[in-house]
């Protein structure tokens, strides 16, 4: 008998019965192997739901052993018999998580950018990270991976470092237009960097340094004071006339600036003079004339004529030309009189003179009035004398008395007072 395969049998019967032989088959089908859908991996610990009790290929039977969510297991199906269907297995693995890999963020510097963490890990895993992203503050971020991939959280840590105000030696205020020294380009605490905007010898400037990106250093400033120079002052120094003496310059001026004058005093010539002062004083150069001229004459508006007696206005002490000084002798308004203008000294100027012409006075002439009698009529007086003096006559004229008639000349003709 043969288990394995459909056989012919043939029965021969034993000699002596008067039989025939004669056959049969036996029919023996393959068995069939129940097929399942594989289970997919899954954590230790996982939900397992339980195995289907009819394959795929609908073979009804039982599992062994019972499901284990913690180990992997081989798993044995056993079919229900009579349905020529062979034993299979299932294998369902079951396994530790694993740890999402991520690669690691360098340290940054407060306030740099930050850009955002991958949800997909270097091993597969995709997820999600807490908390929000902080640039200013170190910071543990937690990434908890999307249910379903027998993967653990895990963290990272992104450090956020301090940055560090670059220092620098202040620079001493400077005179406009002085030399000014570059800038160090790397602080007194080892940063490099670069300054803006260019240097400038002639204002006070605020620069900034900007650190290379990099340092985690922030920006920082100087300023460097250019003080504008001070301009030395001087007492004017009057002119003087050509060889008189001239004192010496003084070398500090009237604001405290020193210094120095060139060129050297001259007494011939008028000139001009620098004074240069000494370095590091932030004062600027200045000059100085010194007028030196040949004596000048004052001038004078004349004196006009006037009458002896007559009364004669003080000479002015300043001429038309402005120089100050003396007269001598004292006026004389009785007779025609030279007088000398002496500059007071330092001016410059010579001596000069006037004369004032004092005229003698003239008596005016008229030709008498005949004696008339009282009632008769007078004819006026003349107002110009025979000599050519105008004038008025006082008191009115009276027909009925003998009066004493006097004549005043107009005011500027040298004349006496007459009578009639």
């Amino acid at each position: 008998i043969n288990n394995m395969a459909t056989t012919l049998y043939t029965f021969t019967p034993t000699a002596g019965q008067c039989a025939l032989t004669t056959t049969m088959t036996i029919t023996v089908n393959s068995a069939i192997t129940p097929t399942f859908t594989a289970v997919a991996p899954i954590c230790s610990g996982a939900a397992l739901a339980l195995l289907p009790t009819t394959s795929n290929n609908s073979i009804n039977g039982t599992w062994s052993p019972a499901l284990n969510n913690t180990t992997t297991t081989i798993y044995t199906f056993t079919p229900t018999a009579g349905q020529c269907a062979t034993v299979t297995t299932l294998t369902i693995s079951v396994g530790p998580p694993a740890t999402p890999t991520f690669t690691a963020i360098s340290p940054i510097c407060s306030g740099d950018p930050l850009a955002a963490l991958p949800t997909l890990s270097n091993n597969g895993f995709n997820g999600t990270w807490s908390p929000a992203l902080n640039n200013t503050v170190t910071t543990l971020y937690t990434f908890t991976p999307t249910a379903g991939q027998c993967a653990t959280t895990t963290t990272m840590t992104i450090t956020v470092n301090s940055s560090a105000t670059p220092t620098f030696i202040a620079i001493a205020p400077i005179c406009t237009g002085d030399p000014l020294a570059a800038l160090p380009v790397i602080s007194n605490n080892g940063f490099n960097g670069t300054w803006s905007p260019a240097l400038n010898n002639t204002l006070t400037t605020l620069y900034t340094f900007t650190p290379t990106a990099g340092q985690c250093a922030t920006t920082t400033t100087m300023t460097i004071t250019v003080n504008s120079a001070i301009i030395p002052t001087f007492t004017p120094v009057a002119p003087i006339c050509s060889g008189a003496a001239l004192a010496l310059l003084p070398t500090t001026s009237n604001n405290s600036i020193n210094g120095t004058w060139s060129p050297a005093i001259n007494n011939m010539a008028t000139t001009l003079y620098t004074f240069t002062p000494t370095a590091g004083q932030c004062a600027a150069t200045t000059t100085l004339t010194i007028s030196v001229g040949p004596p000048a004459t004052p001038t004078f508006t004349a004196v006009t004529a006037i009458c002896s007696g007559a009364p004669l206005a003080t000479l002015p002490t300043i001429s038309n030309n402005g120089f100050n000084g003396t007269w001598s002798p004292a006026l004389n308004n009785l007779a025609t009189t030279l007088y000398i203008f002496t500059p007071t000294v330092g001016q410059c100027a010579t001596t000069t003179t006037i004369t004032i012409t004092v005229n003698s006075s003239t008596t005016p002439t008229f030709t008498a009035v005949a004696p008339i009698c009282s009632g008769d009529p007078l004819a006026a007086l003349p107002v110009i004398s025979n000599n050519g003096i105008n004038g008025t006559w006082s008191p009115v004229l009276n027909n009925t008395a003998t009066t004493i008639y006097t004549f005043t000349p107009t005011a500027v003709q040298c004349a006496t007072t007459t009578t009639l």
